[in-house]
C-alpha cells in the first residue's frame, strides 16, 4: 500500500516538472521553429507561465532589428494538439509589425524577405488586440492600429478580417494568403468616405498636392501580392462629389468616378465628372512602369462654359471670350519622364488637340523637343469663324540670341509680355548665367474670399501690386519681392462690419541653395486700417495721427524661423509678438508670446472721440494683454488673456453707462473666437434709463461650436436687493432670449419710486422669480411667463400721490372695480377703496403672473387696511386682476424706442 502511494506522489512530481521545465520549452521551440520555417531565425521570446492547456508569451522579438515585436502573447492548446506540432490559438497584445514594398515584394525588417514554411499552419486562429502595423514605400512610413483575426482555414489558405484606423480613417481589410503559391490577395471597400479626411491621413513628408480637395466618395481597393507578378491592385472611387480650386477658380463636382490600376504595363487611370456647367467626359491614361524612353500618355475631353470669373481675369491681358458658347476641348498628351543621352524622343508632345466652341474651331498639332536653352517647335493648324478677339501688344515679343531656321535652335533667349495698356507683366531672360524673372501684376478692384475656420468671407481688393525678381543657378535660387495692397476690404456679413486696411506692404526674400533649405528674410507694414458700420460710416481709423504703423519681420534659416511683430500702440504701450517656428518634416510647430501692458484709453484720444462720434459709444480704462500662441499639427492655439482695469462703458443711443468695470477674459480659439468657462467681469455700477444697478458680477464663456455667449452667471445690487439670472445663451443664429430673472429683498419703496417718481413711497421687501422671452433686435418686444412676487410676513405699506402716473393707476383699479362689485354699490364706496389704496399698509402682499389665451394676467392678491384716519377701510382679502399686464408694462418701460417721447403718451393705458 505504501509503495503504491510512492509511486503516485512520484508520478505527481514528475508531472509538475515536465510543466514547470520542459513543457514551456515544448511551446517555445514550436513557436520558433515555425518562425525559423518562415525566414525569421533570430526571434526570442520568454514564456512566463504554462499549463497543459495554454500558456502566456511576453516580449516576443522576431529579428535583431526589432522590426518585429509583440507585447503579450496568450497561447491555448490542448495535450493532444502539442503531440501532433499544433497550436490551437493565439491572442496578441500590443504587436508592433514593420513591413517594406520594394520592388513589387513586401520585405520584412531591413531586407528579409518572408518564406512560405512548410506543413500546416502552427496555429488555427490568431486574435490581434491593441496592434500597430507600418508600411514603408518609397521611404514613406504610414503607422496604422489595427485589431482582428486571422483563420487558418486548411490547405495552406489563411484568412484575415482585420479593422484598420488610417489616421482617423476607420477602413476595414479583409484578404486571403495561399502559402503554397506564395500569394496574398486583399480587398478595402467603404462608403461615403471623407476626401478630406483621407488626404489628411497621408504621410506627412508626402508631397503637397497642386490643390485642396474637399467632398466624399465610395471607395474600393482590391489587390494582390505574388511572388510571381509582384503587386497588383485597383483603386475605384464612386458616386463622388468633390470640392476644390484649380488656379483659384473654384470647382465642384457634382458627380465623379475615377479608377487607377496597376498593370504589367504601369497605372491605368481613367475618371469623369461634372459640375453645374460642365463635364469631364473623360480622362484616362497611362503611367509607365519603367519610365526611361517611354511617354506618360493622356486623353481627355472637356465639355463645358467659361466662367464669368474667368472671363473678367483674361480680359485684362487682351482676349475677349464673352461671345463664346459651349466650349469642347479633347486631345492628347505625352509626356516624357527621363530621357537617355542623344535621345530623339520628344520631352513633351501634344499629338491632338481640338478646340471646340459656338460657333468656331481651333485645331492644333504642335510637337516640341526642348533641352536646356535650345530647342526645335513644330505648328500646324487652323482657327475660323470664331467670334473672339486676341490682343497682342507689339512690345510683347520673344527673342533669340542665336537661331537657325528649319530647325530651331536657342542658345540665349528673352520675352517680354506687357498687357494693352502697355504694362509689362513678365520679363524673363535665359543666358550663359541662368535663367531670370521679373514678375510685375496689378490688379485694380478684383473680387476675394477670405477663409476664417468654417466662414467663407466676401472680400474686395482695391490697388494689389505684386513685383517678383528671381534668379536661378545650377545649385541656387534666389527671389525677391514685394506685395503691396492700396486696400483690401472684408465684410462680416452677420454683424454688418468692414475691415478695411491700407497700404500694407509684404517684402520678402529667398536663397534655395540646396544644402541647408531655403533661407528667408521678410518685412511687413501696415499704414492704416479702418473700421465701418453696414452704412459705410467709418466708426473707427487708425493712422499715422491715432496709432503708429505696425511692423513685423520673419527670417527663415535651416528650417528654423524668428518672427518678431511690434505694433506701438502708445507711447508707453506697444504691442509685441515673438516666436519661433520650425518646418519638421510632417507640420510645423512654434510657439509665439504676446503682451501689451499700460495701454490705457481715454475719452480725449482721436480714436475714442471718432467712435463717439459716429457711434454714441464711449470707453475708456486701462487695458493689458498677454499670453501665447501655439503652432501644432498645422493649427494655431492661442492661450491670450485681456484684462480691463477701471473700465468704463457708456451709450447714448441706449441710454446706458457702465463704470468699475474690471476682469479679465483668456481666448483659446480664434476662428470662432472662444474661451474656456467662468471668464469673470465685475462692474461696479451700471445705469440703464432711471434703473441703477451696482456691484455685478458676470461669468461667462465664448462657445465655438455653433458660435455663442454663455452668461454662466449674472448677478446685480438692484433696487435695494439683488437680481441674478443663471445659464443665458446669446446665439446669432436664436434670435429670442430666454430669461429667468431672480429677485431677492427688493425694496418696496425703491420699486415704487422708480415706477411713479417721487410720488411713490413704501416700505417692505420682494422675493420672486420671473422667466420672459426678449427680442435681440428689440427689447421692447419681450413676454413675461409665469412667475410670482410675494413680501416677507410682517407689515409694510406704501403711498401714491397725486400724479400722472398714480392717475393711470387709479383708472385701472376702477375698471377692475367696475368687474368685481356689484352695480347696486354705492359710487362713494368706489371711491373710499380707491383712497385706501393710495394710502395702504399690509400684512401680505404678493403678485402671480399667470399665462393666458390673450397674454399675461397680473392677480395681485393683498391683506390689510388704510393708513388714511378718515377713510377707516380694511380688507381680509382683496384680490385684483390684471389681464394684458404685459402689453401695459412694455408701454411703461423706459427704453430706446421711448426716448425722446413725452411721459405722459409713453404711459399711456392699454385699451384692455
Amino acid at each position: 500500500m505504501l509503495s503504491h502511494f510512492l509511486r503516485f506522489i512520484v508520478l505527481v512530481v514528475l508531472l509538475l516538472l515536465f510543466q514547470v521545465v520542459v513543457l514551456p520549452r515544448i511551446v517555445e521551440r514550436m513557436i520558433l521553429s515555425k518562425l525559423d520555417e518562415i525566414g525569421l531565425p533570430d526571434a526570442t521570446m520568454e514564456v512566463h507561465s504554462c499549463s497543459w492547456r495554454g500558456a502566456d508569451i511576453a516580449n516576443v522579438t522576431l529579428d535583431k532589428e526589432c522590426c518585429g515585436v509583440i507585447g503579450a502573447m496568450a497561447v491555448q492548446y490542448s495535450p493532444r494538439s502539442l503531440m501532433q506540432g499544433k497550436l490551437k490559438r493565439a491572442q496578441i497584445i500590443g504587436g508592433q509589425l514593420l513591413l517594406r514594398v520594394r520592388n513589387g515584394k513586401i520585405e520584412f525588417g531591413g531586407s528579409r524577405q518572408l518564406k512560405s514554411g512548410s506543413g500546416e499552419a502552427l496555429f488555427d486562429h490568431i486574435e490581434l488586440n491593441a496592434c500597430i502595423l507600418s508600411v514603408e514605400w518609397k521611404n514613406k512610413r504610414i503607422h496604422i492600429p489595427c485589431d482582428g483575426s486571422i483563420v487558418n482555414s486548411g490547405a495552406g489558405r489563411l484568412e484575415g478580417d482585420l479593422n484598420l484606423n488610417l489616421q482617423g480613417v476607420p477602413l476595414r481589410l479583409q484578404f486571403a494568403m495561399l502559402r503554397e503559391d506564395k500569394a496574398l490577395s486583399f480587398g478595402i471597400e467603404k462608403k461615403a468616405v471623407d476626401l478630406r479626411a483621407l488626404l489628411a491621413a497621408l504621410p506627412a513628408d508626402a508631397p503637397d498636392l497642386p490643390a485642396r480637395f474637399a467632398g466624399r466618395a465610395d471607395l474600393k481597393l482590391e489587390g494582390s501580392v505574388s511572388g510571381n507578378n509582384g503587386l497588383a491592385f485597383a483603386l475605384t472611387a464612386r458616386n463622388g462629389q468633390l470640392k476644390t480650386a484649380l488656379a483659384g477658380f473654384p470647382v465642384d463636382a457634382d458627380e465623379f468616378d475615377f479608377s487607377v490600376e496597376k498593370t504589367a504595363e504601369g497605372f491605368a487611370f481613367e475618371g469623369s465628372a461634372a459640375g453645374e456647367q460642365w463635364q469631364l467626359k473623360k480622362l484616362s491614361g497611362l503611367w509607365p512602369k519603367n519610365a526611361g524612353e517611354r511617354l506618360v500618355s493622356m486623353a481627355w475631353e472637356f465639355e463645358g462654359h467659361p466662367p464669368e470669373s474667368v472671363s473678367r481675369a483674361v480680359s485684362d491681358h487682351g482676349l475677349d471670350i464673352s461671345q463664346l458658347g459651349a466650349m469642347n476641348i479633347s486631345g492628347r498628351l505625352l509626356t516624357n519622364l527621363s530621357r537617355a543621352p542623344g535621345s530623339t524622343v520628344p520631352d513633351f508632345e501634344v499629338p491632338e488637340l481640338l478646340v471646340a466652341f459656338a460657333p468656331g474651331k481651333l485645331r492644333i498639332k504642335p510637337n516640341a523637343v526642348l533641352r536646356k536653352f535650345s530647342g526645335e517647335v513644330r505648328l500646324s493648324g487652323s482657327f475660323k469663324n470664331a467670334r473672339s478677339s486676341f490682343f497682342l501688344q507689339p512690345d510683347s515679343w520673344l527673342g533669340f540670341g542665336s537661331a537657325r531656321f528649319g530647325a530651331l535652335t536657342i542658345e540665349n533667349m528673352r520675352m517680354t509680355l506687357q498687357t494693352k495698356n502697355g504694362r509689362s507683366v513678365v520679363e524673363s531672360v535665359f543666358d550663359e548665367n541662368g535663367p531670370s524673372t521679373h514678375v510685375h501684376l496689378e490688379a485694380v478692384s478684383h473680387g476675394a474670399t477670405v477663409r476664417a475656420g468654417k466662414k467663407s468671407l466676401p472680400a474686395k481688393v482695391d490697388g494689389v501690386r505684386l513685383s517678383i525678381d528671381t534668379r536661378v543657378g545650377p545649385e541656387t535660387v534666389e527671389a525677391a519681392g514685394t506685395l503691396a495692397l492700396d486696400r483690401l476690404e472684408q465684410r462680416e456679413g452677420s454683424s454688418g462690419l468692414l475691415l478695411a486696411l491700407e497700404g500694407a506692404v509684404l517684402n520678402a526674400r529667398l536663397n534655395q541653395d540646396g544644402v541647408d533649405g531655403p533661407a528667408i528674410e521678410s518685412t511687413l507694414a501696415l499704414n492704416a486700417a479702418t473700421l465701418l458700420n453696414a452704412q459705410s460710416e467709418a466708426l473707427l481709423t487708425l493712422n499715422e495721427e491715432i496709432l503708429k504703423p505696425l511692423s513685423g519681420t520673419f527670417n527663415l534659416k535651416q528650417r528654423k524661423g524668428a518672427v518678431s511683430l511690434e505694433w506701438p500702440l502708445q507711447p508707453n504701450a506697444v504691442l509685441h509678438a515673438n516666436g519661433y517656428i520650425t518646418l519638421g518634416e510632417t507640420n510645423p510647430s512654434g510657439f509665439f508670446s504676446v503682451a501689451c501692458e499700460g495701454f490705457r484709453i481715454a475719452e480725449e484720444q482721436a480714436a475714442v472721440k471718432r467712435l463717439a462720434e459716429s457711434t454714441g459709444l464711449t470707453v475708456s480704462g486701462d487695458v493689458s494683454l498677454k499670453g501665447n500662441v501655439k503652432l501644432q499639427q498645422g493649427r494655431l492655439v492661442p492661450r491670450i488673456t485681456l484684462a480691463a482695469s477701471g473700465a468704463a462703458l457708456s451709450s447714448t443711443h441706449y441710454r446706458a453707462k457702465a463704470e468699475g468695470i474690471n476682469g479679465s477674459v483668456t481666448f483659446t480659439g480664434f476662428s470662432p473666437i472662444s474661451t474656456p468657462g467662468n471668464q469673470r467681469i465685475r462692474i461696479k455700477s451700471l445705469k440703464l434709463g432711471k434703473l441703477l444697478l451696482h456691484n455685478g458680477l458676470i461669468a461667462l464663456c465664448l462657445e465655438d461650436d455653433p458660435p455663442a455667449i454663455l452668461i454662466e452667471r449674472a448677478e446685480w445690487g438692484c433696487l435695494g436687493g439683488r437680481v441674478y439670472s443663471r445659464a443665458l445663451r446669446i446665439d446669432q443664429n436664436h434670435p429670442i432670449l430666454d430669461v429667468r430673472l431672480f429677485a431677492n429683498g427688493l425694496d418696496i419703496g425703491q420699486l415704487f419710486g422708480l415706477a411713479f417718481g417721487a410720488s411713490g413711497t413704501g416700505q417692505g421687501s420682494l422675493y420672486g422669480m420671473i422667466p420672459a422671452r426678449v427680442s435681440r433686435s428689440n427689447l421692447a418686444d419681450f413676454t413675461i411667463g409665469e412667475g410670482f412676487l410675494y413680501s416677507t410676513s410682517g407689515e409694510g405699506s406704501w403711498k401714491l400721490e397725486e400724479n400722472n402716473t398714480a392717475n393711470i393707476v387709479q383708472q385701472a383699479l376702477e375698471q377692475q372695480f367696475e368687474k368685481m362689485l356689484p352695480e347696486s354699490i354705492d359710487e362713494g364706496v368706489h371711491d373710499k377703496i380707491l383712497s385706501a389704496l393710495r394710502n395702504f399698509e399690509y400684512s401680505m402682499f404678493k403678485i402671480d403672473f399667470v399665462r393666458q389665451a390673450d397674454g399675461i394676467l397680473a392677480r395681485v392678491t393683498t391683506r390689510g387696511h388704510s393708513r388714511n384716519q378718515r377713510v377707516p377701510v380694511e380688507f381680509e382679502e382683496l384680490i385684483l386682476e390684471f389681464p394684458g399686464f404685459d402689453e401695459n408694462l412694455r408701454k411703461l418701460m423706459i427704453i430706446k424706442t421711448a426716448i425722446g417721447q413725452n411721459f405722459k403718451q409713453m404711459a399711456k393705458p392699454s385699451e384692455r
